[in-house]
């Protein structure tokens, strides 16, 4: 067993604060590189932009070890494959253990600190139903606050009801300290790749959100919100649960990209 993603934020108590938010087991299903209707250029061959800090295409049939380290928790299991891409020819298989608080990733810290302690990433994700009934992270930055504790910013969705395995699932950010939720009104799409981007402002506590190239304002991150940025340090990519699942989850993930500047779906 690898080590957990950054094992200085403890996730193990992440996800009580969805509950404050007022108020469908699917075999893995088979490869394709299925574009979802429009996909605008989105798929095709893999390209990685020169101007990317990072960019982790998986064609090589592995990650790039001196870039990404992984972490993967018991019962869980994290491998690139050719079951589903979305570009190119190798996507990373994420599978996720029922038991609660499970976190397995890859991280990044090589490129941070970040200029101006901000930056853009990209990935396209494709979960296969159901998602957790309660929440879940695919992004999370941590870094550490100027009073010295951690500070973790997890993206990724949460369920209404919460608990609910027939609720619905909206795209949310959680904020820690404090397990502060802020929950969208779109909902988290499974069964086809979703191209997932978002933009950390650090020096103004902001941050920003695009579901295929459609920005999520009602999640805007604002300096009134009173989310103070750690000085970020890693970013994790996978798949995070705090509470026991009836259920196994199934993601992959492709293309995934940090840069300074807008990213957006085609590059």
């Amino acid at each position: 067993m690898l080590p957990r993603a950054d094992a200085a934020v403890d996730l193990r108590g992440q996800g009580q604060g969805d509950m404050a938010v007022p108020p469908p087991d699917a075999p893995v299903p088979p490869r394709d590189s299925a574009a979802p209707p429009g996909d605008g250029g989105y798929f095709g061959a893999s390209r990685c932009d020169p101007s990317f800090l990072a960019c982790e295409d998986f064609e090589s049939g592995a990650f790039d070890r001196a870039i990404w380290t992984a972490a993967i928790d018991t019962g869980s299991t994290l491998e690139v494959t050719m079951m589903r891409a979305a570009r190119g020819q190798y996507g990373l298989h994420v599978r996720s253990a029922m038991a609660g608080s499970n976190s397995t990733s890859l991280k990044i810290g090589k490129i941070f600190p970040a200029m101006n302690n901000g930056f853009f990433a990209r990935a396209f994700v494709y979960v296969a139903a159901p998602l957790p009934k309660y929440n879940f992270n695919i992004f999370w930055p941590t870094g550490r606050l100027a009073s010295g504790g951690q500070s973790l910013w997890g993206l990724g969705g949460s369920s209404v009801p919460f608990g609910d395995a027939g609720g619905i699932r909206y795209i949310r950010w959680v904020y820690h300290p404090g397990d502060i939720p802020d929950r969208s009104s779109t909902r988290a799409d499974t069964d086809r790749w979703v191209c997932w981007e978002f933009q950390m402002i650090g020096a103004t506590d902001e941050a920003h959100v695009w579901i295929d190239e459609k920005p999520l304002p009602d999640i805007d991150v604002k300096p009134t919100a009173g989310w103070t940025s750690p000085t970020f340090s890693a970013l994790n990519v996978g798949f995070h649960h705090a509470h026991p699942e009836d259920a196994a989850t199934d993601l992959w993930i492709d293309s995934i990209a940090i840069a300074n500047d807008r990213i957006g779906c085609r590059r």
